[in-house]
């Protein structure tokens, strides 16, 4: 069995600065590769190269031929998500983020 932190559903991030995405994963898997969408404003892209674990999430955001979004984070205790984000193309862009919604459970596959 594997225990790793269910992120599957309809979740919120609030990037530094205000900037509000939402998350919606259908799709996760023993091994922890997840598959969903990401919506900033009326852009909603698939998130791509995503996993998590029992600890942390990373998955790529690809906004457009000239952005691609790298999210990673760790849970913290309470099970939400501390993160940091930057620009695959561009890595001076970056930004913290938090998932301040409700927090995200264990899933035993």
């Amino acid at each position: 069995m594997t225990l790793l932190k269910d992120v599957r559903g309809p979740w919120r991030i609030i990037q530094q600065g205000g900037t509000v995405l939402d998350v919606n994963v259908f799709n996760q898997d023993k091994g922890g590769f997840i598959e969903g969408t990401i919506k900033h404003g009326n852009n909603t892209v698939n998130i791509e190269d995503a996993r998590v674990t029992q600890t942390q999430i990373t998955f790529r955001a690809p906004w457009s031929p000239n952005s691609k979004g790298r999210y990673t984070g760790h849970f913290d205790i309470q099970g939400h998500i501390q993160g940091i984000t930057f620009d695959e193309l561009n890595t001076g862009v970056q930004a913290t983020w938090t998932t301040p919604g409700t927090p995200f459970g264990d899933v035993d596959f």
